[in-house]
């Protein structure tokens, strides 16, 4: 099975299943809607999926955790969007949610986000002890150590950085939760120890890859960054060059799945071109 063809077959359940996570006809209800549809490229979801299948996992049993982490991705991003962070207008070619409903509603929708997250776990349809064990690694991505450390040095950089410091809030602000969500996948797939250690390597390149990447062509459609990022440091093809270095360790690292990895690793290569 191709990256394609694995879309096409799991990501309809899943959008069905996130669509019914919001019932009702209220301004909350609807705000909610507004931020997750239509989506972006649900790539966190698929990393659930496509890493259960790599361990030989039945990937139906992982769609109500990747609904849940694409909440949550989605907390970030509509908190990300407020004027006291990153001041964005427009998400997906849309007003953000702070420019439609405004700023206030625009915090408690990102809250309700969170809050319907865990609520989504909690009732998924899986053993207590995995269920245990991926709320543990989702809410280790998220708080100190994770996203929200990432996004509290991403509002105090200056003017004068270096590599190091972007790779740390890089690893924390988007690798954390892209991480947590193929180690999710692991963990339902019943991965072992050694696959679970191949799987957090992957997602810990992949993370640095993908922003990377990102960077990258921000920097070819001529944004200025806030900060200067890994184009304005490196170049934008020392950056690109970096990006493919952290995307082959990431690929190496699900090598041994064999043609059950192979979702991962076109995953990579999607990010990377």
């Amino acid at each position: 099975m191709n990256l394609k063809d694995f879309i096409s077959l799991y990501l309809p359940p899943f959008e069905r299943i996130l669509e019914r996570k919001i019932e009702g006809k209220g301004e909350l209800q609807e705000a909610m809607r507004y931020a997750l549809f239509p989506g972006g490229k649900r790539f966190r979801p698929l990393l659930v999926m496509a890493s259960t299948y790599a361990v030989n996992g039945k990937v139906e049993d992982s769609l109500e955790t990747a609904v849940a982490i694409e909440l949550i991705h989605n907390f970030t991003l509509v908190h990300d969007d407020l004027p006291c962070i990153d001041n964005d207008d427009f998400r997906r070619g849309k007003p953000t949610v702070h420019k439609k409903f405004g700023e206030g509603m625009a915090v408690l929708v990102g809250d309700a986000l969170f809050n319907l997250a865990f609520q989504t776990l909690s009732f998924a349809s899986l053993p207590a002890e995995k269920k245990e064990k991926i709320f543990q690694l989702i809410s280790s991505s998220l708080g100190i150590g994770g996203v929200i450390e990432g996004q509290v040095m991403d509002i105090h950089m200056g003017k004068e950085e270096n590599i190091e410091k972007l790779k740390k809030i890089y690893s924390l602000k988007t690798g954390a939760l892209i991480k947590a969500s193929v180690l999710s996948g692991g963990v339902i797939g019943d991965a072992n120890e050694e696959e679970l250690a191949l799987l957090g390597s992957y997602g810990e390149n992949l993370g640095l890859a993908f922003q990377i990447m990102d960077d990258v062509r921000e920097a070819e459609e001529g944004k200025e960054p806030p900060y200067p990022d890994f184009p304005a440091l490196l170049s934008i093809e020392g950056a690109r060059n970096k990006g493919r270095e952290y995307g082959k360790k990431a690929i190496e690292a699900v090598r041994q799945f064999g043609e059950r990895g192979k979702i991962l690793k076109e995953m990579v290569e999607w990010v990377i071109r």
